[in-house]
């Protein structure tokens, strides 16, 4: 799934969408609480990690299955606004309160479909006794074995290290085997340094058999 300007152009405005959450009163992204951190319940997702210097650039992770509620659109990336927009009215309307950061799925690509094929869900993590209605959906992150690399940077060049973990993970023996997931890591990404930015990125993997 190698990423091109469209999707760049996408990361930068995920930036403004995070920024939505933060100003949009009940909806307000927590912090994770100890009590949280602490949860044998699957769907506590504690925040991630922040990079450190001098670490391997990529590795295989196991990951807890976890809730999250979303919206799903299918339509090119330049919706992003009106998607986390409708998002956080619903979640208000209905009380959904989320247990982790801003996170965007993304099930194909530019490269290989139209813009209005593209198929995407901007969501966070919430506690497994939620219940959102309809336009919301709730559904669990089943893959285990994920590949993870971070991004710190502007959100226009995550793209660049989605293409590069992309190629890691072909190099180490593994093929990619979902969606690809990125974590919004910064509570307020308007009050930091774009050079500072930091995104989780997960690829699903699985041996590769070809």
């Amino acid at each position: 799934m190698k990423t091109n300007r469209i999707f760049l152009s996408f990361l930068a405005t995920a930036a403004l969408g995070a920024m939505l959450f933060l100003v949009s009163g009940p909806v307000r992204m927590p912090s994770v609480t100890a009590a949280e951190r602490t949860s044998s319940a699957p769907s506590q997702v504690p925040p991630g990690p922040s990079p450190v210097r001098n670490q391997p650039f990529a590795s295989v992770i196991k990951v807890a299955p976890f809730a999250y509620c979303y919206l799903t659109h299918q339509g090119p990336y330049t919706d992003i606004q009106q998607v986390i927009q409708a998002m956080v009215s619903e979640t208000q309307a209905q009380n959904i309160h989320p247990t982790g950061p801003l996170m965007a799925l993304f099930y194909n690509s530019p490269d290989q479909v139209p813009p209005d094929e593209l198929l995407w869900e901007v969501g966070f993590p919430v506690m497994d006794q939620a219940m959102p209605e309809a336009p919301l959906n709730k559904k669990v992150w089943e893959y285990k074995t994920v590949a993870r690399a971070f991004h710190v940077g502007p959100y226009e060049r995550a793209g660049e290290t989605i293409d590069r973990l992309m190629q890691w993970i072909s190099e180490k023996g593994y093929a990619a085997d979902g969606p690809v997931l990125e974590r919004y890591l910064d509570m307020n990404p308007s009050t930091v340094n774009p050079e500072k930015l930091r995104t989780e990125i997960w690829i699903p993997v699985s041996p590769d058999r070809s």
